[in-house]
This record gives C-alpha cells, structure tokens and sequence, in this order.
C-alpha cells in the first residue's frame, strides 16, 4: 500500500512539474509578443507607378543632358561654322538631342582631337560629346583594319577627318588617298543624311618637300568638292624655318607646343566665343 501511495505521489510532482513549465513558457512567449520589433518595411510600389518613376527619372536626365546652349549662345559659339552646319545644330537643338561629334585621323591628331573634345564640352555644356579614334599607319591601311571599328551607329552629327597624309607620303599615291576620304564622308552621310564633314590636314614638317605637294593637292580637292577644310597650318611656324623643330621631333610627330598649336586651330573653328 505505501509503494502505491509513492507511485501517486511521484505521478502528482509530475503533472505539476509539467503544468509548471507550461504556464512559465506561454509567458513568456506573450511578453516577447508583446515587444514591438523596431525592422524596417519596405514600402513597395505598384508596377505601373515603378516603371513610371523609373521613366520620369531617365527622361529627366535625358533632358538635362541634351540641353546645351541657348540658341542665342549657340549662334555666338558657331559664328565661324558654315552656315549649313549651323542650321543642323539648330535643329538638334530645337529637337533636344545631343550631337556627336567623331574625330578621326592618324595617331599625331589624338592629342589635339583630345583637347578639342575637352574644349567642346565645356564651351557646349556636355551638349557636344565626342569620340576620337586613331590609327597608326596609311589610310589605305585604316580603310581596311580599322574604319569597320566606328560605331557609325551612334548617328555621328559632325566628323572630322585628318586623312592620314604624312603617312601616305611615298606610299599611298594621291588620288587614293582622296577616295578614303571620299568613302569616310559618304558613311558619315549615310548614317546622317545632314551630317557635316570637316577635314583637317595632318602636322606640317621642316622642310616638307613632296609633302607639301600632297598638301597642296589636299587643299584643291577639298576646295573642288567643297568639304569644309579646318588649316591649321598658319598656327605654326614656317616650314623652312629652324623654329618647326621645336614644333615636330625627330619622328615628325607634333610636340607639345605642335599639338597646342593644332588643338588652338581646332577650338576656335567651333568655338567662336
């Protein structure tokens, strides 16, 4: 009898250990649900007002990029441009589009091409954006490695093309030389029907001799197809004077004072003011 009573007695501690622990738990489990938990919600949009947002944003930097000058600024800084490029300029203006600019040539107009598109988009506000691309060998050479590298997609509203003269001397004859030129501007035209299309002659050397013949004939074939001819020859000194040393190296590549001398020749033609 007393083994029974034990037996009652153990099974009664049980059940109260167990009833114990039960009602210590879910107190705690309501004071713990009680505390508010300090989480961020993230509060979600719907698709429609997302997507709307998300558009207004690029529109808004679309239309700050594209803004540039006002057309009273922009007559001013194109005084010295042909008045056909102006009008185009006008019209990417009035239309809200930035205007690209490609510059192209041998490897001696980089730096000048370089200072150029830093001078543009600062007189253009960010307006002008341009590309340059260089190669180091003939036109002939470019026209076959290289020209298939330009990403003519871009839709290139103004290209400058220096056409690789210094480079072709003794290698490429001249009527050549004058068909890259030729296609470079007819691929300009066919991505931009109104596209403008400058040409710049290479770096003048000490004592040039049949260079200067291939410059004299650059100048009538730009004359004779009227392609707008960017000569920044008279920016340097005379090329039988001893003073172009100091302009060109020994390798007939413009040094510092020659390649500030070209890029000063390039600003002022499409920065008037």
């Amino acid at each position: 009898m007393k083994k029974g009573l034990v037996t009652v007695l153990v099974l009664i501690a049980c059940i109260a250990l167990l009833a114990f622990s039960y009602l210590s738990w879910n107190a705690k489990v309501k004071e713990a649900g009680a505390e508010p938990v300090n989480r961020p919600i993230k509060q979600e949009q719907p698709a429609d007002e997302t997507d709307q947002a998300e558009g207004s944003t690029e529109d808004k930097k679309s239309e700050d990029k594209a803004a540039g000058p006002s057309p009273d600024e922009l007559t001013g800084l194109t005084a010295n441009l042909p008045e056909s490029t102006v009008e185009m300029l006008m019209s990417r203006l009035g239309e809200g589009k930035t205007v690209q600019l490609l510059a192209v040539g041998s490897s001696s107009f980089e730096a000048p091409a370089n200072q150029l598109a830093d001078a543009l988009s600062e007189a253009y506000d960010g307006w002008i954006e341009t590309d340059v691309q260089t190669f180091d060998g003939t036109s002939e050479a470019f026209m076959d490695e290289s020209f298939g590298d330009i990403d003519w997609d871009k839709g290139y509203d103004l290209v400058i093309y220096e056409p690789f003269t210094l480079n072709n001397n003794g290698l490429v004859v001249i009527e050549d030389e004058q068909e890259d030129a030729l296609e470079v501007r007819r691929q300009a035209l066919e991505e931009v029907e109104d596209a403008a299309f400058f040409i710049t002659p290479p770096q003048p050397i000490h004592e040039p001799q049949y260079y200067l013949t291939q410059i004299n004939s650059l100048h009538q074939f730009v004359e004779s197809r009227d392609i707008p001819f960017i000569d920044h020859w008279d920016q340097w000194p005379d090329v039988d004077s001893d003073d172009m040393l100091e302009y060109v190296n020994d390798q007939y590549e413009p040094t510092d004072q020659g390649v500030e001398a070209w890029a000063e020749s390039l600003k002022s033609y499409f920065i008037a003011s």
